[in-house]
């Protein structure tokens, strides 16, 4: 139940980085897969080396010893699941979207 708890936690800090990633690529761009998981990706990426850096013990060096160590294992564990619902959820309006405009343009 505790992780259920946690992976809501973390459905904030998923969401907010990969909206900072993703707004360097244009916005013709976003709607790509490749630049969306890409993005995803770095997001994901940024939430884990940031709960390994956070989590540790003792000065900076402990810390970043721990954000190579158990932090990336910790870290991937809280931050998957939720940055995948939001990739997934992202695709799917993206292309919902798409195809709502092609419809408009046929008529």
């Amino acid at each position: 139940m505790d992780m259920i708890a946690i992976w809501f936690g973390a459905l904030i800090p998923t969401l907010l980085l990969s909206r900072l990633t993703l707004l360097p690529v244009k916005p013709e761009h976003r709607g790509r897969p490749s630049r969306l998981l890409l993005a995803h990706a770095i997001a994901f990426a940024l939430c884990v080396l940031l709960l390994g850096l956070t989590d540790g013990e003792g000065g900076i060096g402990g810390r970043i010893a721990n954000m190579f160590g158990d932090g990336l294992v910790s870290g991937a564990r809280v931050y998957a699941l939720p940055q995948i619902f939001w990739f997934i959820l992202e695709w799917v309006w993206r292309a919902r979207t798409a195809r709502q405009q092609v419809r408009v343009e046929d008529e």
